[in-house]
């Protein structure tokens, strides 16, 4: 997920808009991290999306991870994540939303092989 250049480095135990506790990173690119959190209200695991906090940037940034907000929050499917929650702190803007479980997309097919036409079907 990119080379870890400007990414957000929360640690465990770091709170994320007050409520969610980090417990490890799941990810990273260019723009920001993906966190696996506990939500502290609800004692479930969520993953936080947070977008890098520096304004290096831009408006373009934050604008768009506003609209990916906006979009998600009105989605809903089995097999689109669902959004929980969203916010700023002090440390820039973030998503939550359900963890799921497995690996990506990208490891898979890399320990596995390219996918078939119909499990690609499948996967979209």
């Amino acid at each position: 997920m990119g080379d870890g250049v400007g990414a957000p480095q929360a640690r465990p135990g770091e709170r994320v808009g007050g409520r969610y506790e980090v417990v490890e990173l799941i990810g990273h690119g260019g723009m920001g991290a993906v966190y696996r959190c506990r939500d502290l209200g609800l004692g479930r695991a969520v993953a936080v999306k947070r977008l890098r906090g520096d304004r290096d940037l831009g408006p373009l940034a934050f604008e768009r991870f506003k609209r990916e907000a906006d979009s998600i929050a009105q989605l809903a499917h089995p097999n689109i994540v669902a959004l929980l929650d969203a916010g700023e702190d002090a440390a820039g803007p973030f998503l939550v939303m359900e963890l799921l479980q497995g690996c990506d997309l990208h490891r898979w097919v890399a320990s596995h092989g390219p996918l078939l036409p119909d499990e690609a079907v499948g996967v979209a």
